[in-house]
């Protein structure tokens, strides 16, 4: 599993997915979250008081993140979301799920993430796009309690 971001919900999700038995790669932007991801296991800075499983690993790229990932999970900050897919939509894997947990509206638009997406992964990626939502909370997600989300896509 691809892993794009390294905040709260994005550890969750990473956590969420080691817990259930993947190997996954975190794209994580600054220098010291990545490092006490990868030698201490923990985001102290995101989700303190959660020791990670050591099947979540962050790196420094992009395209390491997805490189030969199943799936791949996007917690961006909505802001940087349309400029991070244009720089970077070249080495996205293909036939694989995108699944978009950022949340909120681009100021410049006022376009939701999955529309962005679309707009950005137009044609073959079109289709495997998908976006999760509801009531919960990184730390609980992390702490694997109990929560319920929804994800939904168009096909």
């Amino acid at each position: 599993v691809g892993v794009l971001g390294g905040g709260c919900f994005g550890t969750a999700f990473a956590q969420l997915m080691a817990r259930n038995g993947y190997e996954v790669k975190m794209w994580v932007r600054n220098e010291r979250t990545r490092e006490s991801i990868n030698a201490d296991h923990e985001n102290p800075k995101y989700l303190p008081d959660c020791t990670l499983s050591p099947r979540v690993t962050a790196c420094d790229t992009f395209a390491e993140a997805v490189e030969g990932a199943a799936l791949v999970a996007v917690a961006i900050p909505t802001p940087f979301l349309r400029d991070t897919f244009i720089r970077n939509r070249d080495v996205l894997p293909r036939n694989v799920p995108i699944v978009l947990l950022s949340k909120g509206i681009e100021n410049e638009t006022l376009l939701t993430p999955i529309e962005i997406l679309r707009e950005e992964l137009p044609g073959k990626y079109s289709k495997y796009i998908c976006c999760v939502s509801g009531p919960s909370f990184a730390k609980e997600i992390a702490k694997g309690l109990p929560t319920n989300v929804t994800c939904a896509s168009e096909c």
